[in-house]
C-alpha cells in the first residue's frame, strides 16, 4: 500500500495522491527491511512518522489511511497499518532504536483506536493485490534510495538524477508517477529518474534485487515478472536536451 501512496503523484495519479505521501520520497533516508518491519533511518524521523500518521487538527486525507502509532521507545517511532498488520518504524539512529523529536508523539492516533469512516471508505476502494504483487510493490519502496556503489545505477529517490554518469538524456524533474493495476498486473509510468533501466538493475540485481525477479523485454517495455505477478515499466519520457527544470527540494 506504501508504493502507491509513494508512487501515484501529479494530474494522471491513479491512487491516494491526495495523501501527498509521495513527498517521503524528498527525504534522504536508508530503507533497512527487516522480519515484519520495515525500518527507515533518517535524519528526520519525526518528520516521516508526523506525515504517515493521522492525529489531532490533521485530516485523515493527508496520512496513510489505518496508520497508527504503536508505541515510541528510546524515542524511535515504531507505526503498525491496522488493516495489514505492516509495521515500520522511523528512526535517526543506525541502529533502528532511536532518534530525536520534532512532534509530540501524544498528538497521534494510536493502536487502540479503530479506523475511520473516511479512512474504511479509502481503503475500500484500493484495488485488490494478490501476495507475489505485494511482494514486488514492496520492493519499489524498499529501494527508493539504492544505488550501485561503483555508479552504474542508482534510483535517487524518484527524482534525483544519477551521480558520476554521462546522460545522454536529461528527464524532467516533474513529479508525475502513477502505479495502477489490480490483482497480478500492475503498470508503473513515471516523467522524472530514475532511468527505467536503473530500476530494472535495483529489482534484477544478483545480491540487492528481489530474489525470484525475471525480467522480460518487449520492444521499449520492461516486465518484471515475480511468481505469478506482473510489473510492466513504461515511463513517460519527457526528456529535453540540454534544460534541466528545477530541483524539488531535498528534506533531510
Amino acid at each position: 500500500m506504501l508504493a502507491l501512496a509513494v508512487l501515484n503523484c501529479g494530474k494522471t495519479a491513479a491512487w491516494l495522491s491526495e495523501t501527498y505521501l509521495y513527498e517521503l520520497s524528498l527525504y534522504t533516508f536508508i530503507v533497512s527491511p527487516r522480519q515484519d518491519d520495515l525500518v527507515l533511518i533518517t535524519h528526520a524521523a519525526s518528520n516521516i512518522a508526523n506525515r504517515l500518521l493521522p492525529g489531532e487538527h490533521k485530516s485523515d486525507v493527508l496520512c496513510l489511511p489505518g496508520m497508527r502509532l504503536l508505541d515510541d521507545p528510546d524515542d524511535a517511532y515504531r507505526l503498525i497499518h491496522l488493516p495489514t498488520g505492516g509495521r515500520l518504524t522511523t528512526t535517526n539512529r543506525s541502529n533502528g532504536t532511536g532518534g530525536g523529536r520534532s512532534y509530540p508523539a501524544r498528538s497521534w492516533k494510536r493502536v487502540n483506536e479503530p479506523l475511520t469512516s473516511r479512512e474504511t471508505e479509502v481503503l475500500d476502494a484500493l484495488p485488490p493485490m494478490t501476495s507475489d504483487a505485494e511482494a514486488l510493490l514492496a520492493a519499489l519502496t524498499s529501494r527508493l534510495w539504492l544505488r550501485d556503489p561503483y555508479g552504474s545505477w542508482a534510483i535517487g529517490g524518484w527524482f534525483s538524477p544519477p551521480p558520476r554518469r554521462d546522460r545522454e538524456t536529461i528527464r524532467s524533474h516533474g513529479h508525475a508517477r502513477r502505479l495502477d493495476g489490480s490483482g497480478d498486473q500492475w503498470e508503473l509510468t513515471w516523467t522524472s529518474y530514475p532511468y527505467p533501466e536503473d530500476l530494472v538493475a535495483a529489482l534484477s540485481h544478483p545480491r540487492a534485487g528481489l530474489r525470484g525477479v525475471r525480467v522480460l523485454r518487449e520492444g521499449e517495455v520492461v516486465h518484471l515478472l515475480y511468481g505469478t505477478a506482473r510489473l510492466s515499466v513504461l515511463p513517460t519520457t519527457r526528456a529535453t536536451q540540454g534544460h534541466h527544470e528545477r530541483a524539488p527540494r531535498i528534506w533531510r
